[in-house]
């Protein structure tokens, strides 16, 4: 019985109690884990979320999200719990998105502010998430980011009101080795790495008219591919065009008529701004060249009709246009856009006998041109 009550003994003593176990697997458990708070009414949080969730996915950390109405010093002290990392994100003041995030191991508090409009667009849920997920990522490699609560105090209580305010924590008294003076003046953020471009591929569809002179003109359908990148809110890109050009209305004088058909070939450069959250507004420059195949219809006589030929004219075109932008990552585009072609080699179109010009095309031919398509984001490195 002895021997047995031993063995008995010794093996409870080789297995951990359950309190024991969970001591020791806690910290695992709660290295890769982060949380957002977002603070305040405003619209768009919901893209805000899943933006967030997307890029701290990306890192490999477990997130997690909530939403309140108040935030507080008292908040952003407080004891995180079982996150490796805590942010806070204040809406609460129309046009403006404060971000902070708490390193509880080093107790820094990175702080960092957004501008945008009444609602979170676009371009705002992608700063804030690169904001976010970066600063998670510089805490779950170990790095360091912000500054100390005592550096911190100041900035803190002017952002989130007065009635905030609180004496700084007691500091430890420092040995004479380790005494440091204070610093004279606190920052108030530190930037983290820059946003970086987002490129972007897309195709769209669409119908160009372009006048000749005053009775005189071209139109016909368009396809083209476009890309780019966006920073913010300016977008640089370019785009490859093509267009087919449907037999135009006849030109005529007293001896002949003329139908001209063909197409274009365009490349464009080009920068676009966003002034609203769907409304871009951009200009394009770039070469074109153009194949026009002439026909004649003889009406008297005393003319003679010249032989189709296929023509070369080559010139450059300026855009101006207005896109509307519907959707997130993949998106449809809406586009009107003026345009100036300014041309460089051209013909005129005469009889061969008389000389009489049937068409004499302007240097500088107005036009328009419609457009529908779609672009997506592609993906990018950390």
């Amino acid at each position: 019985m002895k021997l047995a009550a031993l063995a008995l003994a010794l093996v409870y003593a080789a297995v951990p109690s359950p309190s024991f176990a969970s001591a020791v697997t806690a910290p695992a458990q709660s290295e890769a884990r982060v949380s957002v708070t977002w603070v305040g009414p405003r619209e768009g949080i919901d893209a805000a979320e899943r933006a967030t969730a997307e890029r701290v996915e990306r890192i490999g950390a477990e997130l997690a999200q909530g939403r309140t109405e108040t935030l507080t010093l008292a908040d952003l002290f407080a004891p995180p719990g079982a996150a490796r990392a805590v942010a806070y994100v204040d809406l609460r003041e129309e046009g403006i998105a404060r971000v902070y995030v708490i390193d509880p191991e080093r107790e820094r508090i990175f702080m960092r502010t957004l501008h945008g409009g009444e609602r979170l667009d676009a371009v705002v849920v992608d700063e804030l998430a690169h904001v976010l997920g970066s600063s998670f990522e510089v805490l779950l490699t170990g790095g360091e980011l912000g500054v100390s609560r005592a550096e911190a105090q100041r900035a803190l209580e002017e952002a989130l009101g007065s009635e905030n305010k609180e004496d700084p924590p007691e500091a430890k008294e420092p040995t004479e080795e380790t005494a440091t003076p204070p610093p004279t003046s606190p920052p108030a953020e530190e930037p983290v790495a820059p946003v970086r471009p987002r490129p972007w591929v897309g195709a769209d569809g669409g119908y160009r008219f372009r006048a000749l002179a005053s009775r005189a003109w071209l139109h016909g359908p368009t396809v083209a591919i476009r890309g780019g990148i966006v920073r913010g809110r300016v977008s640089l890109g370019g785009s490859l065009e093509g267009t087919y050009y449907v037999p135009s209305p006849e030109v005529a004088n007293d001896e002949l008529g003329l139908r001209l058909t063909g197409g274009d070939v365009s490349l464009a450069f080009r920068a676009a701004f966003q002034v609203a959250p769907v409304v871009l507004v951009g200009v394009e420059a770039g070469p074109v060249l153009s194949l026009l195949s002439d026909r004649t219809r003889v009406l008297n006589d005393r003319a003679e009709a010249f032989a189709p030929q296929l023509r070369v004219a080559s010139s450059g075109r300026l855009a101006l246009g207005l896109d509307i932008v519907l959707g997130g990552p993949a998106r449809l585009v809406l586009g009107l856009h003026g345009t100036l072609d300014a041309e460089i080699a051209g013909h005129v179109y005469q009889t061969a006998d008389t000389s009489t010009v049937v068409l004499d095309p302007w240097p500088v031919q107005p036009g328009a041109a419609l457009r529908v398509g779609g672009a997506f984001d592609l993906p990018r490195g950390r």
